[in-house]
């Protein structure tokens, strides 16, 4: 087995599996510079995964918001923008997808009806 860049968690379990197969190996061996290069690998792995951003830095696709940007709690900040529409439907995913608490429970009631009226922008009669 080659050493490849780790691209996903499966792939890491892999490496894992096989740096066990491994451990036992000969010195100087080939299955010693494999299980070097795997390791490496996998090291590489979980440090590009430290230092992904966790949930609670979320980074918008609009650019940076600073502390003073973001809405207060139960605030629904509107969305002005396509960028800001997107930032707020894959942040809604990434909520949905996790158990974040009380916390995460208000952010995404919060975006979800920030995009609800983002939503019915399109849908409203012209005022006459």
């Amino acid at each position: 087995m080659l050493a490849l860049p780790i691209e996903d968690e499966l792939d890491a379990l892999r490496v894992q599996e096989r740096i066990h197969d491994l451990a036992g190996c000969h010195e100087d061996s080939p299955e010693e510079v494999e299980l070097f290069a795997l390791v490496e690998s996998l090291e590489a792995w979980e440090a590009k995964c430290r230092q992904q951003p966790s949930e609670d830095t979320f980074t918008p696709i609009s650019g940076t918001v600073h502390p003073e940007e973001m809405p207060k709690a139960n605030e629904i900040k509107p969305i002005t923008t396509l960028d800001e529409y997107a930032d707020a439907t894959r942040r809604i995913a990434e909520l949905a997808s996790s158990s974040g608490g009380a916390k995460a429970e208000e952010e995404l009631k919060s975006l979800v009806a920030a995009v609800e009226k983002w939503d019915n922008i399109d849908q409203e009669e012209p005022p006459r």
